[in-house]
């Protein structure tokens, strides 16, 4: 048996381990930021979520020369 090629497999599997451990760490801080942004949304009282959102226009009458105007606005505080 290749000692060297017996070597690199073992090497392999330690940068694989440590590779696997640095994608759970950063799912719980992913996990913990999404947990702290919901609890955020409901004390500012922020949609959650898609449904939410149902109805936000209900009472809106937009053309749609007003969208395509509004569409093309470079808003003032960009350079």
């Amino acid at each position: 048996m290749d000692l060297t090629l017996l070597d690199q497999v073992v090497r392999l599997q330690q940068e694989f381990r440590l590779m696997l451990r640095t994608v759970e760490i950063l799912q719980t801080r992913m996990d913990e930021l999404a947990t702290s942004l919901q609890k955020q949304a409901r004390i500012e009282g922020c949609p959650r979520s898609f449904i939410d959102l149902e109805g936000i226009w209900e009472d809106a009458d937009l053309s749609l020369e007003e969208i395509k105007a509004i569409e093309y606005r470079r808003p003032e505080n960009l350079p």
